[in-house]
């Protein structure tokens, strides 16, 4: 018969501190949660007789405030990015606690072990929480210009850039010359001035994969996406096989009665009919419709204002749900053949069957 807890011996190594708890904590839809095996190890259960507890007082529990279970791709992404998780095999999707719900867990587990590491925890949340609020008031009121010498005298890849600057810039000064003979050979109208700051962001940018291409300039890539669909006056098309939770969130300033189409087949099911549910609670003034795109093309866009005199349309280079992951480009164009072609592919969607999200 398997065991339910943890021997002395075995407890004798859990110590919950701020350090080893903050390592525990994880931010999903927005919420800072714990793993149902993570807390099982604190208390010195298995994670399935933790877990029956919270069953047999499932009534305590309701509402995702308290805890939900993982979707797959939350907890893939989980796994990737936190190697030290308790959680791992072949075995059913693991539930995650916010802090409300760690601190109803508390009412549940019974027994000295349970008081003791239910005072251990309230201490180390407290812990953090007083660190998070001195840490606020210290960067408050810390100048810009301080907070850029400190980062550069603890920074050696900082350092390094700087050391090698005069270098790069001969560099790129030798690229302008360069482009300007080319320019001359083949008669283009290359202006050197519009090229070089590019080249010069490319040079000073550490993470050049958070940042996309925007009418001759780098943006943040996630800031671009959410300022492109702030600009809608009446409606917004989203054409992307590809859509995960990242899609939705990109619309999350979208004026509030504007009408959104998601226009998509959700090749590798990223998005869940739960992770729309729990969107449209945090925006509950956002309403979106999807339209499945069956295979009709392979490129990414965005449409706003689709018929009429505000139209817009955005060609991405990569699929909105991979922000970040790569640098990419995104085209505007107000007219021609290609808004001409999306606006008729658009049209034609009427009897488009209605993509349905799995649950």
């Amino acid at each position: 018969m398997a065991k339910n807890k943890m021997s002395e011996k075995e407890l004798s190594n859990i110590i919950i501190s701020k350090e080893s708890l903050k390592n525990k904590i994880y931010i999903v839809r927005g919420e800072q949660v714990m793993l149902d095996a993570d807390l099982a190890k604190i208390y010195g259960y298995e994670t399935r007789y933790l877990n029956l507890q919270v069953l047999h007082n499932k009534e305590k529990f309701e509402g995702d405030d308290f805890m939900f279970q993982l979707s797959q791709d939350e907890c893939s992404n989980l796994m990737l990015k936190n190697s030290t998780s308790s959680w791992g095999g072949t075995r059913k999707l693991p539930y995650v606690f916010t802090e409300q719900g760690i601190y109803m867990l508390m009412t549940v587990l019974k027994g000295e072990l349970a008081i003791k590491q239910s005072r251990a925890l309230v201490r180390a949340f407290k812990a953090m929480k007083d660190y998070i609020v001195e840490e606020q008031y210290a960067l408050k009121h810390r100048g810009h210009l301080e907070l850029a010498v400190e980062v550069a005298k603890h920074s050696g890849d900082i350092a390094t850039m700087k050391s090698n600057l005069e270098k790069v810039g001969a560099e790129v000064e030798i690229i302008n010359n360069r482009l300007d003979e080319l320019s001359d050979r083949l008669d283009l109208t290359v202006n050197r001035d519009e090229i070089s700051p590019i080249i010069l962001d490319f040079t000073n940018s550490p993470e050049i994969s958070e940042f996309v291409f925007m009418e001759n300039e780098l943006a943040k890539a996630d800031e671009t996406y959410i300022d492109i669909c702030s600009k809608a006056k009446n409606n917004i098309y989203i054409i992307d096989n590809y859509i995960s939770i990242k899609t939705l969130r990109h619309l999350q300033r979208a004026k509030d009665g504007i009408n959104i189409t998601i226009v998509s087949d959700n090749l590798g099911n990223y998005l869940h009919e739960s992770d729309y549910i729990d969107f449209r609670k945090e925006f509950p003034g956002i309403t979106i419709k999807f339209l499945k795109l069956n295979n009709r093309i392979h490129d990414r866009f965005i449409m706003l204002d689709c018929g009429t005199k505000d139209e817009i349309l955005y060609h991405c280079g990569a699929s909105i749900k991979d922000t970040g992951k790569q640098m990419t480009m995104i085209c505007k164009y107000r007219n021609g053949f290609m808004v001409d072609l999306i606006e008729k592919l658009l049209g034609s969607l009427n009897d488009t069957t209605e993509l349905r999200l799995k649950p």
